[in-house]
């Protein structure tokens, strides 16, 4: 059965200038454009293609059933996208109940960048959100009197408490199939003229147009540019392949394109990363340091040895003779890490000769109190994982260690004051090659614990912090 307008066989009457736009399930190759009545396309697949009243026949490629994937009002602007494959994410769209197919979209105000309501699409990780905020900055100041609210998972409503940057969060605790019909369910209601989405997805372009949001803007990519209404290619190289970029950047340019300076609104510039704290998190915050011992005087070094991705870890025992070092010159040490690292912060602990630095998940840490930690600590050392990018926004020196990590991607900007020193496996092998055809050779094992104190020195005597919380 081909289906029209919330769950009507084919034939039924669509609304009035609006264009039922049907493809099968399994896709090999799309391309969709605008034309005069509504859109056009042409689909490869295995099954006949219903487009409006045309009907497309049998081209190659698998079928499970057809499906509904949109409607166009006439004019509107649908980007080109094709794929040699037919792309997983395409697969979710069988199992939509007919009352979460998309709907028809709501028109835009004549102005485009006049919109009252925006709502933002936020990355999954807590260090690309971070990297996100010079963004978010640049958005608000740009739309004083706009409604703006952020969508993602649990624990980055914490992460953006108290920082001015969206006015809601709207927190979408699924995924898969269940996080479309939810996170469009939220947004439905709240109208929004507009959708920024920072996050790469397919199903995150797919939950802004089933929400009926007019207005999408976002990176042409992962074969979503057919649900964009404003789609920039993301930066390539010449043989195609991705141009390394800071995601730092990378958000910016997106929105700089179609919201920014390329709406009329220019800015200042990009800034700095941030991030704040709530009353109620700092006074969580302070009960964790009082569980840790920390006097109000005492320097504070916050190690970070996990991160999502075992080879990006440096080894638990150097991180350990760290702290002992720390120990050693008087430093109060806080090892932090997720409830899934718990082992991972466990081997630190152990391995320490000295005095035993206070393990943060065994104190009762969260996200935002964590915030107040990194805020107090007076140097961190990590991996190349979210505390790292907290640090930064928070204004904290730190020390980050990287391996299979091409570090064009992790480039961020730095607050004065609050130095980065960058430790790399492997100085010497360029960047393309690193955690390609060399992963012996960019190893986190390749940083040595005197590299690593080298990099600890430089950033405390670089630092410009109070003297009673900080001396080289």
């Amino acid at each position: 059965m081909i289906l029209g307008p919330r769950g009507k066989r084919a034939g039924a009457s669509p609304s009035p200038g609006k264009t039922p736009v049907i493809f099968p399930s399994r896709i090999t190759t799309v391309a969709c454009g605008t034309t005069t009545s509504g859109v056009g396309c042409s689909v490869q697949s295995t099954s006949a293609v219903q487009v409006g009243s045309a009907r497309l026949g049998p081209l190659g490629g698998g079928l499970n059933g057809p499906v509904l994937l949109g409607w166009a009002m006439p004019g509107e602007a649908v980007s080109n996208a094709t794929n040699d494959k037919m792309h997983p994410a395409v697969r979710i769209l069988d199992d939509i109940p007919v009352d979460y197919q998309i709907v028809p979209s709501r028109p835009m105000p004549p102005n485009r960048s006049n919109f009252l309501r925006l709502l933002i699409v936020l990355p999954s990780w807590v260090g690309d959100v971070a990297m996100a905020t010079p963004t978010l900055r640049a958005i608000r100041n740009a739309y004083p009197g706009v409604f703006i609210a952020g969508m993602a998972r649990a624990g980055i409503d914490e992460l953006l408490e108290s920082s001015g940057l969206v006015d809601e969060v709207l927190v979408v605790r699924s995924s898969g199939v269940m996080g479309i019909k939810r996170a469009a369910a939220r947004a439905r209601p709240l109208r929004f003229d507009a959708a920024l989405l920072l996050k790469n997805s397919f199903s995150s372009a797919l939950m802004a147009r089933v929400a009926g949001i007019p207005r999408r803007i976002g990176y042409d990519r992962d074969v979503r540019g057919m649900l964009l209404t404003d789609a920039l290619d993301p930066p390539r190289r010449p043989d195609g392949s991705w141009e390394p970029i800071s995601a730092v950047r990378y958000y910016w340019n997106l929105a700089a394109a179609y919201l920014l300076d390329g709406a009329g609104r220019p800015t200042s510039g990009m800034g700095t990363m941030e991030l704040d704290v709530s009353p109620a998190q700092a006074a969580a915050g302070e009960e964790i340091l009082s569980k840790a011992g920390v006097g109000r005087h005492d320097r504070v070094a916050m190690l970070n040895p996990g991160a999502n991705a075992a080879v990006k870890r440096w080894p638990a025992d150097r991180f350990a003779a760290i702290a002992d070092r720390l120990s050693e010159r008087g430093w109060k040490v806080l090892v932090n890490g997720s409830p899934a690292e718990a082992d991972v912060v466990a081997a630190v602990l152990a391995a320490c000769r000295g005095p035993a630095p206070v393990a943060l998940p065994t104190v009762g840490i969260r996200l935002g109190s964590l915030k107040h930690v990194i805020r107090r600590a007076n140097l961190v050392v990590t991996n190349d994982t979210g505390p790292r990018h907290m640090a930064a926004a928070l204004g904290t020196p730190l020390v980050s260690l990287f391996g299979p990590t091409d570090v064009r991607w992790a480039i961020i900007p730095t607050r004065p004051g609050a130095p980065e020193a960058c430790v790399i496996a492997d100085p010497t092998l360029p960047p393309e090659l690193i955690a390609n055809d060399h992963h012996d050779r960019c190893a986190m094992t390749k940083i040595s614990v005197d590299r690593a104190w080298e990099a600890v020195e430089s950033v405390i005597g670089s630092s410009h912090q109070p003297a009673n919380s900080l001396t080289a």
